[in-house]
């Protein structure tokens, strides 16, 4: 068999599948194989992009096929993705603020396995050490723009080039890269370090909300992420996502 390979070496995958298989601990193609169809098509929003992502890192690994369940999508995979739902783009808040517009386009992509509490927890965070407007709102829209909910020609239109550069950067981070050795690449280190200030000050807020029921990949991968931000230089909220972390995802 083949050595296993991390899922953003898989030909043809977005940044944003990147990012969500990676928060819900899929880290390499092994993880990837091992995990629920269903899930996966909800994160990639696709079932047939979840199939072909399968097909690849099954050839890449050089094993069998799966069962007939994995090869064809389930029917409520296909109903869900296939026909995604057309958003207009939100119109401008009249309030100098873009937290109502960030607000209106929060709501968007939530389900059973995402929340708008997990969002404003996020936001609260950044609240409690300073957080500008423009980080509120990034934080707001964030995920939201990373499973492909709101495009980001909706952040530039509604709320400026300014917070969608800071949504851009978040999102960059937060898809983790990792070498065999369990480490950072270097090329991820030099970003988070040219990282703007507001950019990692939103990618900390989210740490706490993940680590509450993190275990395995997940802890893991938060203490990877939080190894990044710290790369930018001391930091009042990366610190504070940092003591967030429960003892043993610590040590």
């Amino acid at each position: 068999m083949a050595k296993d390979k991390r899922i953003n070496e898989l030909p043809g995958i977005t940044q944003s599948a990147v990012v969500g298989l990676n928060r819900i601990g899929i880290l390499s193609l092994a993880d990837l194989l091992a995990a629920d169809f269903d899930r996966v098509a909800y994160i990639v929003e696709n079932a047939d992009e979840a199939t072909r992502l399968m097909k690849e890192a099954r050839r890449t690994l050089g094993t069998e096929a799966p069962r007939r369940r994995h090869a064809e999508a389930p029917s409520r995979a296909r109903a869900a993705h296939h026909a995604p739902p057309v958003h207009a783009p939100a119109a401008p808040s009249s309030d100098s603020s873009p937290l109502g517009t960030a607000l209106a386009l929060a709501g968007r992509g939530l389900d059973g396995r995402t929340s708008l509490a997990q969002r404003l927890a996020a936001v609260s965070m950044l609240l409690a050490h300073g957080g500008s407007d423009e980080e509120l709102a990034a934080a707001l829209v964030l995920e939201p723009t990373e499973s492909g909910a709101v495009s980001f020609d909706d952040v530039a239109s509604t709320l400026g080039p300014e917070i969608a550069r800071v949504v851009d950067e978040a999102a960059a981070l937060r898809a983790v890269p990792m070498l065999p050795t369990g480490k950072l690449p270097r090329y991820y280190l030099d970003m988070a370090r040219a990282a703007s200030p507001a950019a990692r000050h939103v990618c900390a807020a989210f740490i706490p909300g993940l680590l509450a029921h993190a275990t395995g990949p997940q802890a893991y991968y938060a203490g990877l992420l939080i190894e990044g931000l710290e790369a930018g230089g001391p930091d009042e909220i990366v610190a504070a996502a940092r003591a967030s972390r429960p003892a043993r995802a610590a040590a």
